[in-house]
């Protein structure tokens, strides 16, 4: 067992840290002062900076196609986000898509009824408008949500690639 100093070390890492079986000096947190047991510390960092990186690249990926999801308006797979709001959003959008067409066609063949008709599309219109912007702005809670937890994900593979640095440049020395 020996103790090595690991600078930046915050939160995140002392759960890290606590997780990969490092003893952390509860008198010296910044910079920390952390037990390491090469046997099993090391490890035990290599595999929890491999999950992190994991995790980061997995939530970053996700982050990526709810933005193109956003910026192209393809909402085909917005139930795949599990947002309740957007889910029934996208419901009333093809609802409204759905009488929108039966009204345009009957629209078509019955002329007599054809004004009267055109209102109420115009009105569909406008209510397929407003839920288009209402879609966008649920986006834009879930891709903030997103967003958070990418960085949540990238501190946690920066403090194990950190812890691990330590370890490693630390035990060399020894």
């Amino acid at each position: 067992m020996r103790w090595i100093t690991v600078a930046m070390f915050g939160p995140a890492a002392l759960a890290l840290a606590n997780a990969c079986g490092l003893t952390v000096n509860p008198e010296r947190q910044s910079p920390a002062i952390v037990r390491v047991s090469d046997d099993t510390t090391q490890p035990a960092l290599g595999r929890a900076m491999l999950e992190a990186r994991a995790d980061l690249a997995e939530k970053e990926q996700r982050y990526r196609q709810v933005l193109q999801m956003s910026e192209t308006g393809n909402w085909q797979h917005i139930d795949a986000l599990g947002s309740e709001p957007l889910i029934t959003l996208r419901e009333r959008r093809e609802t409204n898509l759905r009488r929108q067409w039966e009204l345009q066609e009957v629209t078509e063949l019955d002329s007599r009824r054809a004004s009267q008709q055109r209102a109420v599309i115009y009105a569909l219109r406008a209510e397929q408008s407003e839920i288009e912007s209402d879609i966008k702005a649920e986006l834009g809670v879930v891709l903030l949500a997103l967003k958070i937890e990418v960085l949540h994900a990238r501190v946690r593979a920066g403090d194990a690639q950190a812890l691990l640095e330590a370890t490693l440049s630390d035990g060399a020395g020894h």
